[in-house]
């Protein structure tokens, strides 16, 4: 009869060890997902403040070409008027 009630505690004792290895490694799992996570989530946030510095620079750029393009315009215009005057 001991030895029944050792062997149960024994593999009690045994299914706890087990159980207490299974959480641990699930812990050190969802530490390791955090922790990616955390990785993911900078490297996007970089990816972003990129991009919009990009785009900022294409909207200034579009703007310059676009007073470029007026600048040379009131040109043209103003050429015009010089050769209908001669």
């Amino acid at each position: 009869m001991d030895f029944l009630l050792s062997a149960k505690r024994n593999d009690g004792n045994e299914q706890n060890q087990r159980n207490a290895i299974a959480i641990s490694d699930l812990q050190i799992k969802s530490a390791e997902l955090q922790r990616g996570h955390a990785e993911l989530v900078q490297k996007i946030r970089e990816q972003v403040y990129l991009a919009v510095f990009d785009y900022d620079d294409a909207a200034r750029e579009f703007q310059i070409a676009q007073e470029v393009a007026k600048r040379n315009a009131a040109r043209m215009q103003l050429l015009e008027c010089r050769i209908s005057l001669r």
